[in-house]
């Protein structure tokens, strides 16, 4: 019996550069921040390596970063006619269904494989001639292959669908978290933002509720989420977003542990609630029956258990929605309405 044992490692890096961009139409010069997060894995098969593997890891997260940042772009408009240039376009593509790329390859080389494999079985099971067992090979690899082929044109007709000049002169449709474009001051020579340009959706909020936040370039104030009074670093509460990237929410001692107390009252209400329906109604089931024992299972366990997520998601003091992985961007809600001007307000600032 083969036994195997495999241990797998990931991380994830942030990084931003600044990049100069000029307009292909009136030749202006402005700039821009590009951010862009690098994903690393490395696996220590049967624990060897297993100390290096991290280390690993976190080099590829790196390469794949300076990567991204070479060839990515964002789709900055000129702050002087508002067109998007063709270079912003095409390094804005290519960050767009980067794993299809992967998958592409996946497909092909487990369509060939498959092929050997069947050649190799098929004539212990079936009379087959050599004719056979060749069309088996060259139908199954060309199949494979073909696939490949149409998920990579497939990506390519998607990215070509990115034209944020379509309407020009008109509104320039941009995506959700465009950083906004720099220029040289003449008299500082530092860096100051030119115009801010709406995101294409922003008016469907009116009233600021949801703040579109890309990791790694916007940064969350020190303030609580709730109170608004100074947050605690050590209260703060670590969100998964992505693999291997968090996102600090800021809380203050007072409010996260309000919190806390909150999750256990619903943990402990959904308890209650399914031994009270065990006492009440387990003995209407046949425990000796898979069916009966399956309807315990949803009446009593899953659907508490659902019922219990569902409130949480719900009357958790924040929301996130993962809006872009490519790019990293979340959109924040929060039961204070009034924390969303508050990071608005602390990142304006900091340009």
């Amino acid at each position: 019996m083969l036994f195997y044992y495999a241990k797998s490692f990931k991380a994830s890096i942030m990084g931003s550069r600044l990049k100069e961009a000029t307009c292909e139409l009136c030749s202006f010069v402005y700039y821009y921040n590009l951010t862009r997060y690098g994903f690393g894995t490395a696996t220590a098969h049967y624990g060897i390596g297993e100390e290096k593997a991290p280390q690993k890891a976190e080099e590829a997260a790196r390469r794949d970063l300076q990567k991204r940042l070479e060839i990515e772009a964002e789709l900055v408009p000129c702050p002087k006619c508002r067109w998007v240039g063709e270079s912003l376009i095409v390094g804005y593509r290519r960050g767009r269904y980067r794993k299809w790329g992967r998958a592409a390859f996946f497909l092909g080389s487990l369509g060939i494989i498959l092929s050997l494999l069947a050649a190799w079985i098929v004539p212990f099971c079936f009379p087959v001639d050599q004719t056979t067992i060749l069309l088996i090979l060259i139908l199954g690899s060309v199949s494979s292959i073909t696939l490949a082929m149409m998920v990579l044109a497939l990506r390519g007709l998607l990215r070509r669908l990115i034209q944020p000049n379509r309407n020009y002169p008109d509104v320039t449709k941009l995506p959700r978290g465009v950083p906004d474009a720099l220029l040289i001051d003449p008299t500082t020579g530092e860096l100051e933002v030119a115009r801010r340009e709406k995101a294409f959706h922003e008016e469907d909020d009116p009233i600021v509720k949801w703040y579109d936040f890309q990791l790694g370039r916007n940064v969350m104030p020190d303030t609580c989420c709730v109170c608004l009074n100074p947050s605690d670093q050590d209260s703060s509460y670590r969100h998964s977003v992505l693999p291997a990237i968090k996102t600090a929410i800021p809380f203050c001692h007072k409010c996260a542990g309000s919190w806390k107390k909150r999750r256990f009252r619903l943990l402990f209400a959904v308890i209650a609630t399914s031994t009270m329906l065990w006492f009440s109604f387990g003995g209407y089931f046949k425990q000796d029956n898979v069916i009966s024992c399956c309807e315990m299972i949803i009446l009593f366990v899953a659907s508490p258990a659902a019922f219990a997520v569902v409130m949480l998601k719900f009357s958790a003091p924040y929301r996130i929605k993962l809006i872009d992985s490519p790019r990293a961007i979340i959109r924040l809600r929060f039961s204070n309405a009034e924390f969303v001007n508050v990071i608005k307000l602390y990142n304006d600032a900091l340009l």
